[in-house]
Order: C-alpha cells, then structure tokens, then sequence
C-alpha cells in the first residue's frame, strides 16, 4: 500500500498518537475529520478519535479485508457530515 500514500503521510510514529495527528494536520493541512487511523491498540484509537480522525482498531492486525471494510465505514460517515 506504500505506493498509494505520499512518503509525507506514510509515517511510523512512536509515543504519543495524538501529537502524531496533529503534526499530520500541521504539515499537509488536512482537517483531522478527514483522516482515518488503523491500529493494534484501543488506547491509541480512543485517543486520535478526540481530534475528530475516524479510528479504525485492528486487534489483530490489518489485512485487506479490514483495510476494505474499515473505508465502507469512512465513506458511510463522510457522507452522514455531508461530504
């Protein structure tokens, strides 16, 4: 999925997800509404989903099946915003 993303937004972000989002939002200027988040971790999802990001938790990793689902679900909600 490497070619799908610029290397700007393809990142890896140890510590705090929340900084990670807002440092995303910063540098690209896209609206954290606009965004969607994969992860392993409940904590890291409750945490980047009080900046309006649409988190996604994938306990057991992510494969393409979730990757599918998981954007059904983004495109669900955008369009309820009225996207």
């Amino acid at each position: 999925m490497a070619d799908l993303f610029p290397r700007r937004v393809r990142q890896i972000f140890p510590g705090n997800k929340r900084t990670h989002f807002q440092n995303l939002h910063k540098d690209t200027r896209i609206p954290c509404r606009d965004m969607a988040f994969w992860d392993d971790w409940d904590l890291n999802c409750r945490d980047v989903g009080k900046l309006g990001v649409h988190c996604f938790h994938v306990p057991s990793g992510l494969n393409l099946n979730r990757w599918r689902k998981a954007l059904e679900k983004y495109a669900e909600k955008k369009e309820e915003e009225g996207w």
